[in-house]
């Protein structure tokens, strides 16, 4: 398997996305330790980024002043995804999993995510990466799949919840948007 290595970008990015779309449990299962943050925040970074420019022809132009926007709240977003993956999993999956593997996990799970911006594979991407934090947590991680289950979607399900209710609130609180 071919991982991702911000010292060697251009040679690794594509063989490791295709490594983790094709055989996820294989690539989840050797993923090597991570003592660092560097390649999997680069990851994010490409991931991140590209997704903010595959969506600019889905939405507008404009899209492209948010960049620095998503990319801060891609990463910090990242960032509390992976550590309440790294406790969830210590705490109730009773495997080890350090704050650096749950972020380079969360990392390569999100590489569906490229295409979050694309209106009807945006819902898409979003599973596809949950399903895959699943098998990482069950290949990598030991974590009993029930226990993984309910790990990835009780988040997933609340956080659903409270975007749906954000945004009939929004759209209470000023009725133009709703129209065109």
């Amino acid at each position: 398997m071919q991982y991702f290595d911000k010292n060697r970008p251009m040679q690794t990015l594509l063989p490791s996305m295709q490594g983790v779309l094709r055989s996820p449990k294989d690539f989840f299962s050797q993923l090597p330790p991570a003592a660092f943050h560097a390649n999997a925040i680069f990851l994010a970074t490409i991931i991140i980024l590209a997704a903010s420019f595959i969506g600019v022809p889905f939405h507008s132009f404009s899209m492209l002043f948010m960049v620095p926007v998503s990319y801060g709240l891609g990463l910090i977003g990242l960032k509390a995804w992976s550590s309440y993956i790294g406790w969830a999993t210590r705490s109730f999956g009773k495997a080890k999993l350090s704050n650096a593997n749950a972020f380079n996990i969360s990392a390569y799970a999100s590489v569906p995510l490229v295409f979050s911006a694309v209106p009807i594979l945006g819902l898409i991407s979003c599973l596809w990466s949950l399903y895959l934090m699943w098998v990482a947590l069950v290949s990598r991680c030991h974590v009993k799949s029930s226990t993984a289950a309910i790990i990835i979607v009780i988040p997933a399900i609340l956080f659903a919840i409270s975007a749906t209710e954000l945004v009939s609130f929004i759209f209470q609180l000023f009725p133009k948007l709703g129209q065109h």
